[in-house]
């Protein structure tokens, strides 16, 4: 009976060893697992604001007017990450466990911050885990300092091209990347799809334009972007769509004679002189009797909204005057010439400075206002210098420009008084640069501040 108790006590106690050892293993598994871990599988998907990636000091002073609790962090980590709290943001960074004065250990990090967030980073769906995190993340490289924020928690825009900015940079993203330098900001989002088409970076040569763009295809980005607008957004761009068919006439449709032009590379030049604004559009279309009637239709409607009288004052013995109105078809002045493989066609009206030139050749079509902008522009091409992000491979260019926000300011002004073109935190002045480029499902918008004149 004893060697029966014996040998039962021996396996009690052989069994509670083998359970403690077990407890102890897969406690020192799970510990060497979060020793493994980075801060991202700690920080839950639905709840992280922002992860900012690598700041020093001096930058992370650049996110204290969207953060303010930021200031609580006296020495940046590797990590820095933003959490709701009660009422405010939660800023956690994330150092070495060697570090000291942090508020609690995690893995094998300190964390500055209130311990009472601890129970917050215990979670299964970690932002290590989210495709766009891991997406942008393959995209940038190591210690490279760069933000991750939630789109919601950005500053509401001030204005339209506030507006219109930031609708561009963000589409309906849920996140975005941010890498900033002092004059320059690069916007990363995610995006399932691609355009077939490639943007040129080869432009007509102008002079002195104050606005180049360049874009896979205005045509689409115009049929994707307006629908997305607010109301009250949408009536100013319908204003401006219509300042362009008063200029062109009545029996021009944007639908069916405009983006026809622009569903292949396109560009789009402005510049000033004086008070009239000049613009040459440089498009793509096959030459076909669709195209042959378009351009044939933006003439005559332009000659349709063109003055049908023609007045003459005169004095009779020197005090009294007559003035004759008559109508003046004659007034009227359609050419057509062929320049060095261009056909040219010009629409005027004598006592008028506006006119409406259109060339093509191929497959391309020119059509202006100004006839030295496109008689210039036949020939000479200039390739726009744009900032590209370094770390991508052939990636496939969406779109860019240069733009005088100074000058662009000075010409909206009768339409939007008061508005700004705020990015983020980053007030935007001088010239603007940009390049939108795509490769795999990250598009990357990069926007570069020159303050002085570029030459473009």
């Amino acid at each position: 009976m004893k060697r029966l108790l014996r040998t039962a006590l021996l396996l009690l106690l052989s069994m509670l060893a083998s359970g403690i050892l077990l407890a102890l293993t897969i406690n020192a598994a799970l510990e060497l697992t979060n020793l493994r871990k980075t801060p991202m599988d700690f920080l839950p998907q639905e709840d992280t604001v922002a992860v900012l990636h690598a700041m020093d000091a001096e930058r992370l002073r650049d996110w204290y007017p969207l953060f303010p609790s930021l200031q609580e962090i006296h020495r940046p980590g590797t990590v820095v990450a933003i959490l709701p709290g009660s009422g405010t943001h939660v800023p956690l960074s994330f150092e070495d466990r060697e570090s000291r004065d942090h508020g609690f250990s995690i893995g094998s990090f300190a964390v500055q911050g209130p311990s009472t967030m601890k129970p917050s980073l215990q979670t299964s769906d970690s932002i290590a885990e989210l495709e766009t995190y891991k997406a942008f993340n393959r995209s940038i490289g190591l210690k490279t300092p760069w933000s991750f924020l939630k789109t919601a928690v950005l500053p509401p825009p001030e204005g339209f091209l506030d507006r219109m900015v930031l609708e561009f940079l963000l589409h309906d993203a849920e996140h975005i990347g941010v890498l900033y330098e002092r004059d320059a900001v690069t916007i990363k989002r995610f995006e399932q799809g691609k355009p077939l088409r490639e943007a040129h970076v080869e432009v007509p040569l102008v002079h002195d334009p104050f606005l180049q763009l360049i874009t896979y295809s205005a045509a689409e980005k115009w049929e994707h972007f307006f629908p997305l607008l607010p109301p009250s957004d949408a009536v100013i761009l319908k204003g401006l769509r219509g300042s362009l068919l008063h200029f062109l006439g009545d029996d021009v449709s944007i639908d069916h004679d405009i983006l026809p032009l622009a569903r292949e590379p396109s560009s789009l030049q402005l510049s000033r002189s004086g008070s009239k604004i000049q613009f040459l559009f440089h498009g793509s279309m096959q030459p076909t009797p669709k195209r042959t009637t378009i351009i044939d239709r933006m003439h005559e409607s332009f000659r349709r909204r063109l003055p049908h009288t023609k007045i003459t004052r005169r004095v009779l013995d020197a005090r009294f005057t007559s003035t004759d109105i008559r109508m003046d078809e004659e007034g009227h002045r359609r050419t057509q010439k062929h320049l060095d493989g261009w056909h040219v066609v010009s629409t005027t009206h004598r006592g008028v400075h506006d006119g409406l030139f259109t060339a093509t050749n191929g497959a391309e079509v020119l059509v202006s206002n100004d006839a030295s902008m496109l008689h210039g522009s036949l020939h000479p091409r200039t390739s726009l210098t744009l900032p590209r992000e370094q770390s991508l491979k052939s990636p496939l260019l969406r779109g860019g420009g240069v733009i005088n926000l100074k000058a662009l300011q000075e010409v909206l002004e009768g339409w939007l008084p008061g508005s700004k073109t705020i990015v983020l935190p980053f007030t935007m002045s001088g010239t603007l640069l940009f390049s939108t480029e795509q490769y795999g499902p990250v598009v990357t918008t990069t926007m570069q501040m020159v303050q002085e004149d570029t030459g473009f």
